[in-house]
């Protein structure tokens, strides 16, 4: 008989000693899985404006942070802006300027336009912010 209890009291204890290691498995899994959830969390609560990807620091620092784009890379709204007002010109070049962070702040094209040269600017959501300039 006390072989008998001895094997069930060994038995509860090994029951005991399972649950409370699962038990702290499983609780250290809910911390981890909890640190995961915070961490992509804060990467979420960047404003929109600044989820855009950082533009590459090989910018020479004597160009004011300007940066040599494809057209066909411009914005949406650029795009529309000069072929709903500036069909008949031709793009020279477009840049994008971006901050010490790499974020871009703005756009510029250089257009030709019937023998004129014209430079135009808008803001980093395609918002036209200058009207055009000719020169001579």
């Amino acid at each position: 008989m006390n072989v008998q209890r001895h094997t069930i009291l060994i038995t509860q204890n090994m029951i005991i000693t399972n649950k409370i290691a699962f038990n702290t498995l499983t609780a250290l899994m809910v911390v981890a899985f909890m640190m995961c959830n915070v961490t992509t969390l804060r990467a979420q609560d960047t404003p929109k404006e600044e989820t855009s990807n950082p533009v590459s620091m090989d910018v020479d620092q004597e160009k004011d942070r300007r940066v040599e784009i494809p057209s066909e890379t411009l914005p949406n709204e650029i795009s529309e802006d000069l072929l709903a007002n500036y069909s008949d010109a031709e793009i020279i070049k477009a840049w994008k300027w971006v901050n010490d962070e790499g974020f871009i702040e703005k756009y510029e094209v250089h257009l030709n336009k019937q023998g004129l040269d014209m430079r135009l600017e808008y803001d980093k959501k395609g918002k036209a912010l200058t009207l055009e300039k000719d020169k001579e």
